[in-house]
């Protein structure tokens, strides 16, 4: 297979990879936080992990990686029926990489197509399990309506800030073109267990 193949291959791969950041990322805050949110979010690292190798070998194969966003599996009234849509997208994954070894005969493009499958069947597992696991929890949706009064309170370091048109599970591209302070003071809170730098079970920065 010419190279111009593989690239293009690997293109739908990376997309879909983007896809699957952006749906489980959605999925994981919408679950508030937890144990189980935080696994659907390390999962969503695993795939900008894969995000990251695939970019790197198209380029290295003279090609330009694809800025495009793969198909989502969305809907859904509740946690068990978003992770359910996951264990699908992940389905859908494993099909797709099947067949792309099944096609590309380049040696170090298929360690790496095999080293991201067997990630995704980890994946698969691991979702089919949140499935039961959040069914037995009740778990369900944590999201406040786009009009909370409380909105205006929150990340007063960075926002929130309203994008016209903007829709959930959109990519947004930001170009920050100057900050003007909106007074010559500063206020943050940093003390044992709360603030900025504080960690959490998924992030270690500092305590």
């Amino acid at each position: 297979m010419n190279k111009t193949k593989i690239i293009e291959l690997l293109n739908q791969d990376l997309q879909d990879e983007h896809g699957a950041i952006v749906q489980y990322l959605v999925h994981a805050y919408a679950m508030g936080e937890g144990e189980l949110s935080c696994e659907v979010e390390a999962i969503a690292r695993d795939e900008m992990r894969h995000l990251d190798w695939l970019a790197e070998t198209i380029v290295s194969l003279g090609g330009k990686p694809s800025l495009k966003r793969g198909g989502m599996r969305v809907g859904g009234e509740g946690a068990p029926d978003w992770l359910s849509n996951d264990v699908r997208l992940e389905e859908d994954a494993i099909a797709h990489y099947e067949d792309h070894m099944r096609q590309i005969d380049d040696p170090e493009v298929q360690r790496l197509l095999k080293r991201i499958l067997a990630d995704e069947n980890a994946h698969h597992r691991q979702f089919a399990r949140f499935v039961d696991k959040s069914r037995k929890e009740g778990m369900g949706d944590h999201r406040g309506p786009r009009n909370d009064a409380t909105a205006k309170f929150l990340k007063p370091q960075t926002g929130p800030i309203y994008v016209e048109d903007a829709e959930p599970c959109d990519t947004l591209a930001v170009r920050i073109k100057g900050i003007e302070p909106t007074r010559n003071f500063a206020v943050s809170v940093l003390v044992p267990y709360f603030g900025g730098l504080t960690s959490t079970n998924c992030t270690r920065t500092l305590r």
